[in-house]
């Protein structure tokens, strides 16, 4: 209860900062609703450029009762996130720990690390999919805990329709002694037929589109991945002690797998180069069951310490002054929507005001689709199937361009856009000799083109909010 309160305050105090990716699925319940389902635009077909088809399921039916999509994400994320960390805390006093009345003091450790971060909370109002994988996740651990492995398969399916990074799980599986009899198999793998046809018969692909919309292996991703890595492990420094729960010799099996899955998720991120939005929203799925692994890890080590002798107490006891010292305590102040949401949001209304029926390109494609209802061109690919698969990456790579780097100019130019927004903006109108900057590859083309004569489209500058004007390009023949 005090977990779930822990979320209720922050979410009071934080609503509605909804991260832009949650606009892509609340433009799919759009869709879906308008009789034009599992399509990012109607006259596109289906695609599937959602990273999430479970939680776009979940927002589909609680979002019928509700009725406004953004609220129905307030509603969702934060029970979410409440049962994913009640989850945790429970696990981390599972009776395979063996801990016996010291479980309660290490629920207590991972309850509190957990309810007092405000990074972790956060994933209350974001509006993603992040608070459902950690409950998915941790459901996986008490499975594989469980002497019979109750329900994992079950959950290994609902975890890979859950995230794609999921899939690690079940590729790690032969760690655990069961998943050694290819007859255990038997399930997943009808299952994972079953996905694939689907996925095949619905959008004549067998991956999401966001995974050909997503570039990596060069050296810069490699940098900027360590980096994010290292990033993630300041803002939940408590999982590095997770390995600390190999040293009880009746779970090691299924907690060798956890850390497996888990190593091979991070690790990956020297090849993607992680993400460019803020508080490791990538690796917060498999914090809540690492930081229960490290409670219990760390009583694991305590109670071996000569001196404690067998007084499992006082070693959960430390073990929850250790937790809480060592998790870092990190304040978010109260806020409303995110800043450059709010930007993006104004702009799609302003399309759908001044601008009906105009077809659009863009970058930010979550807000701006939304709010504008209008058919997008996804210059980076996250939301067209064309841009994604060209394999065209950007030869120079930043860190606010990460996972934007997909790329095809002759294609956007061909479906011949009404308008280009752009990522940047300024204080005032556009005057002549000023020059429009971007971190996207794919916009600077854009750009170059424009410059170049290649383009029919000249500078726009419409004012967005009060003192802000949107940086477009609008065709000639509409600025006649």
């Amino acid at each position: 209860m005090g977990i779930c309160a822990a979320v209720g305050v922050f979410a009071g105090g934080h609503a509605f900062a909804i991260y832009d990716d949650s606009y892509i699925f609340l433009r799919f319940v759009q869709n879906i609703y308008g009789d034009c389902p599992l399509a990012f635009n109607c006259a596109d077909g289906p695609l599937e450029a959602f990273t999430s088809p479970l939680y776009l399921l979940l927002l589909t039916v609680v979002g019928l009762p509700v009725g406004d999509l953004e609220l129905t994400t307030q509603l969702l994320c934060p029970a979410l996130l409440c049962a994913a960390l009640g989850t945790a805390a429970v696990t981390a006093a599972h009776p395979r720990f063996e801990a016996g009345r010291a479980g309660l003091l290490l629920a207590l450790a991972t309850g509190l690390v957990l309810a007092l971060d405000d990074v972790v909370l956060l994933n209350a109002v974001v509006g993603v999919e992040t608070g459902l994988a950690a409950l998915v996740i941790v459901l996986l651990a008490r499975a594989a805990l469980h002497p019979a492995k109750r329900g994992l398969r079950t959950l290994i399916v609902l975890a890979v329709l859950t995230r794609p990074e999921c899939a690690l799980f079940a590729i790690t599986l032969p760690v655990l002694k069961e998943a050694r009899d290819w007859r255990w198999w038997i399930p997943i793998a009808a299952s994972a037929v079953v996905i694939a046809s689907a996925r095949w018969l619905i959008f004549a692909d067998i991956l999401p589109n966001t995974f050909w919309a997503k570039s990596g292996g060069t050296a810069t991703h490699l940098q900027l991945g360590w980096a994010y890595l290292v990033t993630g492990f300041q803002n939940f420094p408590l999982v590095a002690a997770a390995p600390l729960a190999l040293l009880a010799p009746a779970t090691r099996r299924p907690v060798a797998w956890l850390l497996s899955a888990s190593t091979l998720w991070l690790l990956f991120f020297l090849r993607s180069g992680g993400d460019f939005y803020e508080y490791s929203r990538l690796l917060f799925p498999l914090v809540p069951m690492l930081t229960a692994l490290a409670a219990y890890g760390i009583f694991c080590a305590l109670s071996r310490v000569p001196r404690l002798g067998d007084r499992q107490v006082i070693a959960a006891a430390l073990t929850v002054v250790i937790a809480v010292g060592v998790a870092r305590r990190q304040d978010i102040p109260d806020q409303g929507p995110f800043e450059r949401v709010t930007k993006w949001a104004a702009v799609g209304k302003l399309l759908r005001e001044v601008h009906p029926g105009f077809k659009v390109a863009a970058t930010p494609v979550g807000a701006i689709s939304y709010f504008s209802n209008a058919h997008i061109v996804d210059i980076v690919g996250v939301c067209n199937r064309d841009v994604a698969k060209s394999g065209n990456t950007s030869p120079a790579l930043r860190f606010d361009s990460i996972g934007h780097e997909r790329h095809d100019t002759d294609y956007i130019l061909e479906q011949e856009p009404d308008i280009i927004v752009l990522l940047s903006h300024g204080s005032r109108p556009f005057k002549p000799g000023d020059n429009f900057e971007t971190p996207v590859y794919g916009e600077f083309l854009l750009l170059k083109a424009v410059s170049e004569g290649r383009a029919p489209y000249v500078p726009y500058t419409p004012a967005v909010l009060p003192g802000v004007y949107w940086h477009m390009l609008l065709r000639r023949d509409h600025a006649r």
